[in-house]
C-alpha cells in the first residue's frame, strides 16, 4: 500500500515517499543506459555461452572466440567443455547456447538440431618411436595384434569409444586389457607421446596433416571412419544475434575442412 484515504485526500505512506526520495536516481540511471545503448547500437554486445565436446571441433570454437574478441570487445564469451549428456541438459536449461562436436545423427534427441559443420575421420595413432608405428593393412589382419596392446581412449558414451569398441564386438578378438580413459584430446595426444600406447582420435584432414611431429598416424584400414562435426541447438530456440555471429564465423574457418 502506498496511500492513505483522508477526507483532506490522499496520504502517502512510506513506501510512496521511497519512490519519491528515489525518483532522481531512476532518471538519472534511465540516461545513463539510453546514453550506454547510444554507444553500442553499432556494435555485437551480448553474451554467447558454448559447449564443447571432448574430442572435436575445440580448437576451430576457441579461434572463432579469438576472432570474435577481436571483433566485439563487449561480447561476453563463455566456453564449456563437458560431456554431452550433460552439455545437452545445460542447453536445455538455457545455460549455454549451442554445443559443437561429433553429432549424434538419426540417434539425436526430438527437441534437438544438428547443424553438419565439416567431416572428421577416426584415426589411430601412436609416438613416432612406438613399435607399432609402422604397422599398416587391413583392420582384420591386424586385430589381433591391437587387441594385445595398451590403449588411450575416450570414456564410455563418447562416439569414438563406442566406434572402439565396436571394432572388437565384430571380430573374435577381445577388447584390449589394458587402457587408460582420457577426456582431453590435448592430454590423450600427451599420454601417447609419453606411453607406449595406441589411440583413437578424431582429425580432420587439415589437421591430420599438421598433426605434432613426435606422433604418427597408422594406416590402418578402418571400416566407416568418417564423422559430422555438427553444432547443436534447440528447436525450439530464438537465435540471437551474437550467436548467428558466432556459427557464421564458424562456418568460414571450417571451410577448408570441408
Amino acid at each position: 500500500r502506498l496511500f492513505r484515504r483522508r477526507r483532506s485526500g490522499m496520504e502517502p505512506l512510506d513506501g510512496a515517499r521511497d519512490l519519491s526520495a528515489l525518483a532522481d536516481e531512476i532518471d538519472a540511471f534511465y540516461g545513463r543506459a539510453l546514453r550506454s545503448l547510444s554507444e553500442t547500437k553499432d556494435q555485437v554486445t551480448g553474451r554467447i555461452a558454448i559447449g564443447m565436446l571432448p574430442f572435436s571441433g575445440q580448437a576451430l570454437v576457441m579461434r572463432a572466440f579469438a576472432q570474435l574478441t577481436l571483433r566485439y570487445p563487449r561480447l561476453r564469451l563463455i566456453a564449456m567443455p563437458g560431456s554431452y549428456a550433460s552439455l545437452v541438459e545445460a542447453l536445455r536449461r538455457g545455460e549455454i547456447d549451442m554445443l559443437v562436436g561429433v553429432g549424434r545423427g538419426p540417434g539425436v534427441a526430438p527437441d534437438l538440431t544438428e547443424e553438419r559443420l565439416y567431416p572428421e575421420r577416426f584415426t589411430i595413432l601412436a609416438s613416432r618411436d612406438h613399435p607399432m608405428a609402422r604397422l599398416s593393412g587391413d583392420l582384420g589382419v591386424l586385430i589381433g595384434q591391437l587387441g594385445r596392446t595398451s590403449w588411450v581412449i575416450a570414456p564410455p558414451g563418447t562416439p569414438i569409444r563406442t566406434y572402439f569398441e565396436h571394432l572388437f564386438e565384430t571380430s573374435e578378438v577381445p577388447p584390449p586389457a589394458h587402457s587408460c580413459e582420457i577426456l582431453s584430446f590435448s592430454y590423450a595426444e600427451q599420454m601417447l607421446v609419453e606411453s607406449k600406447s595406441l589411440g583413437m582420435l578424431s582429425y580432420s584432414r587439415n589437421a591430420l596433416q599438421s598433426l605434432r611431429p613426435d606422433l604418427k598416424a597408422l594406416d590402418i584400414n578402418l571400416p566407416d571412419p568418417e564423422v559430422a562435426i555438427c553444432a547443436t541447438q534447440l528447436v525450439r530456440a530464438q537465435t540471437a544475434l551474437p550467436v548467428r555471429e558466432f556459427l557464421s564465423l564458424l562456418k568460414t574457418l571450417v571451410a577448408p575442412e570441408q
